[in-house]
């Protein structure tokens, strides 16, 4: 758990761009990708390590995932007074 003033690591990722949008029109930022591999191999201790028989008591996962990050922006001007 994290203390009170303790620093939480920030991941920041940055776009730059210039677009013109009517105000109250939603335009959608994309193209920031993540992907994320993973293997993980869980077994009966002991039995798992046995050659030849060891397959049938462990199991192996190997995952792959990939995500997108859409910013959704919809600006509205607001009249001066």
């Amino acid at each position: 758990s994290q203390a009170i003033g303790e620093n939480v690591p920030i991941k920041t990722k940055n776009a730059n761009t210039e677009m013109m949008v009517a105000s109250g029109d939603t335009v959608i930022i994309g193209g920031i990708y993540k992907e994320n591999t993973s293997e993980v191999e869980e077994g009966v201790p002991w039995l798992s390590k046995v050659p030849i028989l060891g397959w049938l008591f462990k199991r192996e996962e190997k995952k792959k995932e990939k995500s997108e990050l859409l910013i959704f922006l919809t600006p509205t001007v607001l009249p001066s007074n």
